[in-house]
């Protein structure tokens, strides 16, 4: 799996040409898993309209190529997380990454009531869950069956 990283102009503007470029060459190199807005963690700077504009590069780039492609979703609230995919699957997007909201730590009913709701809602799409310790609660295996 290969993070496609975003190129900014020098007045903090997508560079949406060398995005381009880098996910064709990303491609073209032999990684055919491919995600954006998962590792560098600029998925909780971006205002809808930026993320919608990477997200529908990403998709002229990747959707109906060989390769597998992968959104981050990362937001402050359940409800953004959710207008996010709902936003990337209109464009045919099916595998996402999520992570849980940022504000605090949650309880284990609160990363249920989160998980239930948010992976439930696209039942017929895949989810990677970003586990990590600055959301402040890690879950086990167990939790997660």
């Amino acid at each position: 799996m290969a993070a496609c990283m975003l190129p900014w102009t020098s007045d903090w503007q997508l560079d949406e040409v060398l995005f381009a470029q880098h996910v064709d060459e990303t491609n073209d190199r032999g990684f055919k898993s491919l995600y954006i807005l998962g590792t560098a963690g600029e998925g909780y700077g971006l205002t809808e309209s930026v993320y919608q504009q990477v997200v529908t590069v990403f998709a002229q780039q990747t959707l109906g190529r060989d390769c597998e492609s992968q959104i981050g979703v990362i937001g402050t609230s359940m409800g953004q997380i959710i207008d996010r995919i709902h936003f990337a699957r209109q464009l045919g997007f099916k595998m996402f990454q999520i992570s849980l909201p940022c504000w605090g730590a949650l309880s284990k009913e609160e990363t249920l009531l989160f998980l239930r709701t948010v992976c439930g809602e696209f039942s017929d799409s895949l989810f990677l869950h970003y586990n990590l310790p600055r959301a402040k609660r890690l879950i086990t295996g167990r939790e997660y069956r």
